[in-house]
């Protein structure tokens, strides 16, 4: 396992997995909780240790009977969990520390690796009162270290500005439909870790072997939030994209998504990649122990800059429910 260093002295493996929708029916986020936790069973046989969770996943107590019934040291995991911004668990003080209690007992631990703000809200100051709490909490030991997700320059700058401090790790969109290279560019300026949730979304729809069917609402669709460009050159980048990852992946004998996450860790971005296959959690983990130049780095950055201006919509185009794209 590889591992990334915070700005606390804190290490942070630099591949963890996602749980968002373990535990649920049809493995649906919004799905009813089934108790079906074997892919936290699996990943901990792959050697995984660290688990990304959150209050708002609903599924803690799952995740956390799971790990402490397998019996490995507590000091040797990293689970990860979020404070959901609503006003029931952020209103106060005092609802912020139940918040985390809660989670505390769910998760069946003394403390929490890293506690994260899960998402920022327009009070900004409850989301620095908040903050300020979480380093209250930290200093407690109730978690190690802290951090957000889902932020944006100004936001960070406005918790260095009122608290003194920038967090640890920011946790947001990093992939083929968005990268936020002003994010990353100001995390990495700041000492700040980028975690990259959904890294492989993306790449997996142009490597599926599948036939999209673009009816002339879509392509509609498609030109008008092209912000003027060619909606065939925007097309054209992505799939070019997707072409220079599976080279590389020829050229070195891994999977496309291997080496979607050895990009991520030689980028100096943990990533949290979903998987229930254990064969697929396995390849996952290994991705930064392989071996990629600078020039073959280099290249795939290239590559990737500049596709990611229609976002959401190549996301629902490119699924095969192409109802999603009503929705952007």
């Amino acid at each position: 396992m590889k591992y990334f260093t915070l700005n606390n002295g804190v290490e942070i493996p630099a591949i963890g997995l996602g749980t968002n929708t373990i535990g649920k029916a049809d493995g649906n986020y919004w799905g009813d909780l089934n108790g079906d936790y074997r892919p936290i069973y699996t990943a901990l046989k792959c050697g995984y240790r660290m688990f990304d969770n959150a209050r708002g996943y609903r599924n803690e107590g799952g995740i956390g009977n799971t790990l402490y019934e397998s019996k490995i040291p507590r000091e040797e995991l990293f689970i990860i969990s979020k404070l959901p911004g609503i006003p029931e668990c952020v209103g106060s003080e005092a609802a912020v520390r139940a918040t985390i209690e809660d989670s505390l007992r769910l998760l069946r631990t003394d403390y929490i690796d890293l506690y994260m703000i899960h998402h920022p809200w327009s009070d900004m100051g409850g989301l620095v009162a908040t903050y300020e709490v979480l380093m209250r909490l930290r200093e407690e030991g109730k978690c190690r270290t802290i951090g957000v997700s889902n932020f944006t320059p100004d936001l960070l700058d406005l918790i260095l500005n009122r608290c003194g401090e920038v967090p640890s790790v920011n946790e947001y969109q990093i992939n083929v439909f968005d990268w936020h290279d002003e994010t990353t560019a100001y995390c990495k300026e700041k000492g700040i870790v980028p975690i990259a949730w959904g890294p492989l979304l993306g790449v997996s729809n142009f490597t599926a072997s599948r036939t999209w069917t673009f009816t002339p609402d879509l392509v509609k669709l498609l030109i008008q939030r092209s912000q003027g460009k060619s909606a065939i050159d925007e097309l054209n980048r992505y799939s070019g994209y997707t072409a220079a990852v599976m080279e590389i992946a020829e050229k070195y004998g891994m999977s496309w998504s291997q080496v979607q996450l050895l990009y991520n860790y030689k980028a100096g971005i943990v990533s949290i990649p979903k998987s229930f296959s254990i064969e697929h959690q396995a390849a996952n983990l290994a991705a930064v122990d392989r071996e990629m130049s600078d020039e073959d780095f280099n290249y795939l950055h290239d590559k990737a800059r500049g596709i990611g201006e229609l976002k959401g919509v190549m996301h629902a185009i490119t699924h095969k429910d192409a109802k999603m794209a009503g929705d952007i």
